[in-house]
């Protein structure tokens, strides 16, 4: 009978582990470009261990609520353009600033970033396309 040594066989789960290490903190980082709110959910879950249902008491919010918030900023996270704003937001043409910050990094809705930066709904939907194209998508 082959037996495996025990340090080969935790080596794939070590792997793993550091992953998602390696992912926690990268949220971690990102969560610097969220709203406030979405930054206290990202850091109270999973950089204080904080369960969902204190979280959702801490920010007025259901359960469920948090869930499926945290769910979609972590698919915002995943987005390649949100990785393409992140990494040049600096290098972006200032007109594309204001709209990539709040519609791509903060996930505001399009009528909610024209309000926000006074540029009307057309103008934000022609900025979000530049930073499409700029981003290769």
């Amino acid at each position: 009978m082959l037996t495996i040594p025990r340090q080969l066989a935790d080596e794939p789960s070590r792997r793993r582990r550091a992953a998602h290490r390696d992912r926690v903190e990268q949220l971690l980082d990102d969560a610097g470009h969220f709203t406030r709110t979405d930054r206290v959910l990202i850091e109270q879950v999973y950089r204080h261990h904080v369960t969902y249902k204190e979280v959702a008491v801490l920010l007025g919010m259901s359960v469920r609520a948090v869930q499926v918030r945290l769910n979609a900023l972590l698919n915002r996270t995943r987005q390649p353009l949100f990785r393409f704003v992140v990494d040049r937001h600096e290098l972006l043409p200032r007109e594309l600033r204001a709209v990539s910050r709040r519609a791509v990094l903060e996930g505001r809705s399009l009528r909610e970033t024209a309000r926000l930066t006074g540029l009307s709904l057309h103008h934000v939907r022609q900025r979000r396309q530049a930073l499409r194209v700029l981003a290769g998508q």
